[in-house]
């Protein structure tokens, strides 16, 4: 034990945060190698706007900084939000921890690559979309930011420092741009050998626990997704798609509202009231042309008395209920749902992520996948070949043919056995180590 390197970890820790799962995952397989201790970021603190908490933020990272030292090597779990909401805050910390590590390692969630800002599409935008105007202003301070640091990073002072990528495309952009950056790729995982094999004996009990769960018979045939609930993670699509297959096809949304998205004195939000007012719709057999008139903008030739007679004409229909809400679970229960369900949904739509932890998951376990053509799976695909399938985003009628063809066996997921052996957490934590003995101490 003693002899071990000592590594430091800075990340969110023990939070409703997918890097802090990351993180938690992450620590066990750490240790086989090193020894570990977290440094939690408080996002109360840390995230807070007034200049006077700023400053206490600063102090926090301060105090982390001051103790670096100590180890032999630092991973930074990088994820711009959780460092600050204001660019400069959030890269000035960065450096204060990098600029104290002997050596360190950044592990990028999202990657923004700096892309030059424009003037004119500005001025385009805000005669045309005012609101994608305000969008790409509030970009331009984190991408001038993103820009500085990797070429920060290219100098001779930052020869300590290894960046750690979830995918070729992240990785290969640095490596064009900015050569003397030392870099590794590795697709995000989550779950060790042993684990895998625990899972793999375990399928049928998890999946008997959905069931008794939501009290649900055994012909069932269980379609899942995961996350917070929120607009990008296309879950419409999939509600849309699972009711045009039989009865027997459930949709089980395992995740809730982000805390931060929780409004004071709001009854429900936003997106999730879209989604039940969609499930309603579904169960009563309403068209979606309904919803699309009340949409656009054009002049409708029937009232709104008319679609209340059209909804109670619809009562007597109501199918059974085919969405069901796990809710929030742990880091443990989340696992076990993904292992349990017979297919995993990943309808994201792109938002220039370049991970994702529940298809991460899914893969790790060996399950029937399917995902959105977007940048992140399009991305994982090149490390998982015949491993999942793909739908353009939005295509409910897609989906759900690739439900049928997952449900029948017909599916190609052949890449599956090979992936799961070779893309583990040993292996990533193997790969982390060598590059921590090659290069050099600040």
């Amino acid at each position: 034990m003693g002899n071990k390197p000592k590594l430091a970890v800075i990340s969110t820790w023990k939070t409703a945060c997918g890097i802090a799962a990351f993180a938690h995952k992450m620590v066990p397989g750490f240790e086989e190698k090193f020894d570990v201790e977290v440094f939690p970021l408080d996002q109360s603190i840390i995230k807070a706007n007034e200049k006077k908490i700023i400053k206490l933020g600063d102090k926090i990272i301060k105090g982390i900084a001051d103790r670096l030292k100590e180890f032999d090597l630092v991973n930074i779990q990088f994820e711009p939000g959780i460092f600050g909401n204001h660019p400069k805050d959030i890269f000035r910390r960065l450096f204060k921890l990098i600029d104290n590590s002997p050596k360190c390692f950044i592990t990028f969630h999202t990657v923004k690559q700096g892309t030059k800002f424009r003037y004119s599409t500005l001025t385009r935008l805000a005669f045309t979309k005012p609101i994608r105007a305000v969008d790409y202003w509030n970009t331009r301070g984190l991408d001038i930011q993103y820009v500085k640091m990797y070429a920060k990073l290219n100098t001779p002072r930052y020869k300590n420092v290894f960046c750690h990528y979830h995918t070729r495309s992240a990785q290969r952009y640095v490596n064009v741009r900015y050569p003397n950056i030392k870099t590794i790729d590795f697709p995000l995982t989550f779950i060790s050998k042993t684990e895998k094999a625990r899972y793999k004996a375990n399928v049928e009990k998890d999946r008997q626990w959905i069931l008794d769960s939501f009290d649900l018979p055994q012909d069932t045939v269980l379609v899942s997704c995961y996350g917070f609930i929120s607009k990008y993670k296309g879950f419409d699509t999939i509600i849309r798609a699972i009711y045009q297959l039989p009865d027997n096809y459930k949709l089980c949304i395992f995740g809730a509202i982000h805390p931060n998205a929780i409004e004071p004195f709001k009854y429900t939000n936003e997106y999730l009231g879209s989604l039940l007012g969609l499930i309603d719709r579904k169960a009563k057999g309403i068209p979606d042309i309904v919803e699309d008139l009340l949409e656009s903008d054009k002049e409708l030739s029937f009232s709104l008395q008319d679609i209340k007679k059209l909804y109670a004409e619809n009562d007597d229909h109501i199918k059974i209920s085919k969405v069901l809400f796990g809710g929030s679970l742990s880091d443990d229960d989340f696992e076990r749902a993904i292992n349990g369900s017979d297919i995993n949904v990943m309808s994201y739509l792109e938002v220039g992520q370049t991970s994702s932890g529940p298809i991460a998951i899914s893969l790790d376990l060996e399950k029937n996948t399917i995902a959105t053509y977007n940048k992140c799976f399009l991305q994982l695909k090149k490390y998982a070949p015949n491993c999942f399938d793909q739908f353009d985003i939005g295509n409910h009628i897609q989906l759900r043919k690739l439900i049928e063809l997952h449900t029948s066996g017909k599916n190609d997921m052949t890449g599956l056995p090979a992936y799961s052996q070779n893309i583990s957490l040993e292996n990533r934590v193997e790969q982390i180590y060598q590059a921590y003995l090659d290069i050099p101490s600040n």
